[in-house]
């Protein structure tokens, strides 16, 4: 996945909105009641306070009934390069797939002294996906 922007609740403040970075999926055999795709993730990116940020955990997504190509779940863990130095993580997000290779990511997120935080990403898979099945593993390209 590489993430891309944010936008900040808190519009006095002057953050960084240009977050590039890349974080790595590796999908897992688990379904958990309607949530159908889990993964871990780890990566990093370039922050709203200007600093480098390694983030670490698990996002669990399950499918809309809208139009097939939505999904909506949360992801949580831990992110670094805030202040404190490691800070929890948790977001809710929505996923668009634009094709079985190809979808559009949103996290709507709290960070504490930040406010809330809305980030935009886009995924690319290894290969493309088919229906109703993951890939072992997602990776950027």
């Amino acid at each position: 996945m590489a993430t891309l922007r944010s936008l900040h609740s808190d519009r006095a403040e002057e953050y960084n909105e240009s977050n590039p970075g890349l974080i790595a999926l590796y999908d897992t055999p688990w379904e958990y009641g309607p949530f159908k795709e889990n993964a871990f993730f780890f990566g990093g990116y370039y922050n709203s306070i200007e600093r480098t940020s390694l983030l670490s955990g698990i996002k669990s997504l399950a499918p809309v009934n809208f139009k097939g190509n939505f999904k909506c779940g949360f992801v949580g863990g831990i992110v670094t390069g805030y202040e404190p130095k490691t800070l929890p993580m948790l977001a809710g997000i929505v996923e668009y797939d634009f094709s079985r290779s190809t979808s559009a990511t949103s996290m709507l997120s709290w960070v504490p002294g930040m406010g809330g935080v809305i980030g935009f990403g886009v995924t690319a898979y290894s290969s493309p996906r088919r229906p109703n099945s993951r890939p072992a593993a997602r990776w950027i390209e």
